[in-house]
């Protein structure tokens, strides 16, 4: 079974999300983390690495581009496509999530729900 895991500090922004992708498609196994350091925990199982992360920027501890960057190997490895989730319209910003080479995707916040239909079924291909 394939899951996706979101990475938010906002704990209504991950129940939305988790909401929307169950009732959109019910075969995947929703996972959360409040943070970068959280999310590390839950990849450290190499058995069953998600199929898609969804990712926000903008978070204490370990913020999405540090995230990123440790985490770059076993997102690759995985063959994890990875989402960005974000409120910035920052160029600057999407340049460096552009320069990890591992971001797929990039959604303003609030999220829309077509487009993260769209992004959930390109993760299906």
């Amino acid at each position: 079974m394939k899951s996706i895991l979101i990475i938010d500090d906002d704990a209504g922004t991950r129940f939305y999300l988790s909401v929307m992708i169950k009732k959109l498609d019910p075969t995947f196994t929703v996972l959360e983390a409040h943070d970068g350091e959280e999310a590390e925990e839950i990849l450290a199982d190499d058995h069953n690495p998600p199929a898609l992360i969804i990712l926000d920027i903008n978070m204490p501890i370990m913020d999405g581009f540090e995230f990123l960057q440790r985490n770059r190997e076993r997102i690759r490895a995985a063959e994890t496509r990875v989402i960005i989730q974000s409120s910035s319209e920052d160029p600057g910003d999407k340049a460096a999530i552009n320069a990890t080479g591992l971001v797929k995707d990039y959604l303003l916040k609030p999220i829309d729900r077509e487009k993260l239909i769209k992004c959930l079924s390109d993760s299906h291909t």
